[in-house]
Order: structure tokens, then sequence, then C-alpha cells
């Protein structure tokens, strides 16, 4: 589905079409996109997604300015999301000049999962928890992007900030398919380094999205730490990535069940490696 097609997806397809971007994002690299790279562009994609449901009018400059980076510092990642379709831009002039800026666009469903999730926020107490199909979901998950925006620290680089948004789908995922969630696991699954990994998983676990717990590696006298993101989120998850097995298909998305069965084998090689089984999808 381009941006500015007329065959436009229902709003409850949202999620669903926000794990296939992830999927096309990862796994149309080329030249020049490294994995960390590709990282970045997902939680890039997040960023942009989130702005927009809050405000239609998104240029590249309010962009830069919300993440704390230059203009010519999004213009590679932002690129590449255009060359895969996920983002447009459309020439707009300002009001009493004649200077054009371009306001980015993402797909509607997308945007309107956060603008659901934007409103559901608003709506509870302080100490509320929403309840989604029986489970909580915790405070600080009602709005991760504006959570870590909010609250990140003057050594927080926006690279960082990105790297680790992008990092959340793939704990979840992970851990939506039965998998142990570890700093050895997500470093294979990504292809980065474990050292590169850690500072990602300690911002993540200082803004309380995940929390870390050792325990003992079963069937061996080692421990591990595991990293753990909050049921409900697991389930969300699951239940979009099911989902997109059978939509992808037959909406035509390009190449979709083929990241997807790149996805199962890489997690059933995981399950091997570590002597655990992958819940069927």
């Amino acid at each position: 589905m381009e941006i500015n097609s007329r065959q436009e997806l229902p709003a409850q397809l949202g999620p669903v079409y926000y794990q296939y971007a992830i999927d096309k994002i990862v796994c149309s690299r080329g030249d020049g996109i490294t994995q960390s790279m590709a990282i970045k562009c997902v939680g890039l994609y997040t960023v942009l997604c989130r702005l927009v449901a809050e405000d239609p009018d998104v240029t590249q400059k309010k962009l830069a300015d919300r993440l704390g980076t230059t203009f010519p510092g999004l213009n590679r990642p932002l690129e590449y999301l255009k060359s895969l379709k996920l983002v447009s831009a459309s020439l707009h002039k300002v009001p009493g000049t004649q200077i054009n800026v371009q306001h980015l666009q993402v797909p509607r469903p997308v945007v309107e999962m956060f603008k659901r999730d934007l409103k559901r926020a608003a709506s509870l107490e302080p100490d509320e928890d929403f309840i989604e199909y029986g489970q909580a979901i915790p405070k600080e998950w009602h709005d991760t992007v504006g959570l870590i925006l909010e609250s990140r620290g003057c050594g927080h680089t926006a690279a960082k900030i990105l790297k680790a948004l992008g990092l959340i789908p793939f704990m979840a995922r992970l851990a939506a398919d039965g998998l142990p969630v570890t700093r050895p696991v997500l470093s294979r699954k990504l292809g980065m380094a474990e050292n590169t990994l850690a500072p990602l998983i300690k911002f993540l676990e200082e803004a309380r999205l995940v929390e870390i717990e050792e325990r003992r590696i079963p069937g061996h006298i080692g421990t591990e730490h595991a990293i753990h993101v909050p049921g409900a989120i697991v389930d969300r998850v699951r239940r979009a990535v099911r989902r997109l097995e059978k939509e992808g298909e037959s909406r035509k998305w390009p190449q979709s069940q083929s990241y997807r069965a790149l996805a199962r084998d890489m997690h059933t090689q995981l399950a091997e490696i570590y002597g655990q089984r992958v819940i069927a999808e």
C-alpha cells in the first residue's frame, strides 16, 4: 500500500500494517543501510507516526527539533523510509508567503492507532492502568514515544533515542513467539553486538518500559538477564503478527509473506540454539 493510494485500509488494521512496516524496514536493506541504521529507522518511523497523530502538519524541521537533531541528520533515514513507500511528503505553501514546505505523511491507519492510544491515556487517572483483553497496560506504555522524548537526559542523543524505540518491537515479538528475551538472543536476532545493545536496554529499563531479571539458564549452572515486556503488549503484538500472516497476502503487500518466513526461520534457529520451542503462530 502506497501512502497516497486511494485503497485505504480500515483503521483497525493499523497495528497489522505497523508490523509489516517493521518487517519491510529491516528486510529491505540494500547497500549502505546497516542493521543498526534499520533499527534507527524503525524508531524514526514510530516517532513520526506518533507526532503526526498529534499534529498533521509535521515537517522535517519540526521532526528534527523534536528529536534534538539537525535537519540534514534526518535526510538519509527519511529517504530510506520514502524509498520503501512508508513515508511520503507533500508540498504546502506557508500562509502569507511564497515559501513551500514539505509535510511528512504516513498511512492513516497507523496514525489512528497512535491517536487511539493517546486518547486512552488522556482519559485515565494518573495511577490508572488501561485494561486490554483482561490485562493491564502499565502507564509507561500508554505513550512510549512521548515518555521517552519528555524524559530524555542531556546525555541521550537522538540516535540513541531512535535506536531504543526501534528495539522495543523486536523484544515484544521475540516474547510473542515464546523465545527468551535476553541480550544474546537479541544480538543474534538483529545481528548487532551485545555491547551495542546494552546501553539501549539500560535506557529502556531506566524509563521503566522493561524490567530486567537475573535468572538461572535452563539446564545450565550459569545465569542470564531476562528482559520482560508487559504481557498485554506481548499479546497485542502476537495478535497483530498472526493477522499479518493472513492480511499480507490477501492485500498484496509486497513480499510480506517472505518477510514473515524469514522471521519464522530465524526464530526457529534461535529456539534450537536456546533449547526452547517457538509458540506456533
